[in-house]
């Protein structure tokens, strides 16, 4: 594995990198365009662009000019490449849009990008990135949550009939001849053969979270990045269950394909992520110095940033360092919210971004009254007033400058 654990390369041209998302409806282009935005504040120069499906950007182009100020792209994905990634014919329960991200690279090269760096849209960037970590990408990188031993687990479950999955039909979503394609697809994966993945090679290739991604376009296209992934995916798709799981299963197939892990401040998800942090900066967040710690935030349980927090199991500092957060986005989301209110929404548009949108639009109450409960509120409160010992950002600092004083021999 090649480690991005410091930076050892000159930093490429800001106009060489992309940021990038895929969507495929509106509501989301909106969450998109917001985590999109978070980083544009620390790297103007560099590209912007949301991947949208067929014949979209035309239709969403006004709509995503007057979001962004056009600071955000809408790109088609292509008509030929429409019917890759097909859901299996058991249906599934979410859009496997996210799955075209693997196309980028591709696209992206052809407009002059070296770089590019796929988020998700429940993603924060918080401050910029140190640029210098990118010539080291030398295929894809990631933050690391684990090895594939859990995919193992759950291809071991499948075969055996202990998955929900393949017990029985979920809900009716699924026919008995889907669940038998997947107990077959699961099997072929264990016993190896002709697709390259293997128990051992599951046991030993990481796992990446797909939140934050950052792809070298130039060595994408020579390894044919997305002809792996499609090549695959055709025989896996009864399995998968996103596209997380599909990077894990093209990168156990292809050992030797170069992969990067990311630092964890690249991609931090807070609960899952908080004894995760090196201490020097787990210290500074017990302090309540929450101000652009982590690169980029990810909110990937507990809550969207638009959605009611839940926060029962976080201490006191994870709270308040989670909160804000979300009133970071929230501030960012309502300054790009005005072309939200007079969008002729589908029923079925509205039902889904309803929500959202009377929060962003009130201003009957707090920033947070929406997405934290008193409770929180009221500990995030004790918390910064001193209730908490430890909530004293000026004696850290004075402790750092002192330390820095006796280290420079004053």
């Amino acid at each position: 594995f090649y480690h991005a654990d410091m930076p050892a390369c000159p930093p490429p041209e800001e106009a060489s990198v992309a940021f990038f998302g895929a969507v495929d409806s509106r509501p989301y282009l909106f969450y998109m365009t917001i985590s999109l935005l978070s980083a544009q504040r620390f790297h103007p120069a560099a590209g912007f662009f949301a991947l949208v499906p067929t014949g979209k950007s035309a239709e969403w182009g006004s709509y995503a000019r007057r979001l962004s100020d056009g600071q955000v792209q809408l790109m088609d994905l292509p008509p030929e490449a429409s019917d890759n990634f097909a859901a299996p014919n058991g249906g599934a329960s979410y859009s496997r849009f996210t799955f075209h991200r693997h196309a980028m690279p591709q696209l992206l090269v052809r407009r002059g990008f070296a770089y590019s760096i796929n988020l998700d849209p429940d993603v924060l960037c918080t401050r910029p990135w140190d640029l210098s970590l990118l010539p080291q990408v030398q295929l894809i990188a990631g933050r690391r949550v684990g090895t594939t031993r859990r995919t193992l687990e759950w291809l071991q479950a499948m075969v055996s009939g202990t998955c929900a999955e393949t017990a029985e039909p979920p809900d009716g979503r699924c026919s008995e001849e889907a669940v038998a394609a997947r107990r077959r697809t699961a099997k072929r994966l264990l016993t190896g053969g002709s697709l390259g993945v293997t128990p051992a090679s599951l046991g030993q290739t990481p796992e990446f979270n797909g939140g934050v991604l950052v792809f070298n376009n130039l060595r994408a296209v020579r390894e044919d990045w997305l002809s792996r992934c499609l090549a695959l995916y055709g025989h896996v798709r009864d399995v998968v269950e996103g596209d997380q799981d599909l990077l894990s299963l093209v990168l156990a197939a292809n050992l030797t394909l170069p992969r990067t892990e990311l630092p964890t401040v690249y991609n931090y998800a807070f609960r899952r992520d908080r004894e995760r942090l090196p201490h020097s900066i787990g210290k500074q967040l017990r302090h309540g110095l929450f101000v652009r710690i982590a690169v980029n935030v990810h909110f990937v349980q507990d809550g969207k940033p638009w959605q009611l927090q839940n926060m029962t199991v976080y201490p006191i500092w994870l709270l308040g360092a989670r909160a804000h957060h979300v009133h970071e986005w929230m501030r960012l989301a309502k300054r790009h919210s005005a072309a939200l209110f007079d969008v002729g929404w589908t029923q079925q548009e509205r039902e889904a971004f309803g929500p959202t949108a009377a929060l962003l639009q009130s201003t009957s109450r707090p920033v947070l009254g929406g997405v934290l409960d008193a409770e929180a509120l009221r500990l995030c409160r004790c918390f910064l007033r001193g209730g908490d010992r430890r909530a004293d950002p000026l004696l850290l600092l004075q402790q750092a400058a002192a330390a820095e004083a006796r280290g420079g021999g004053g």
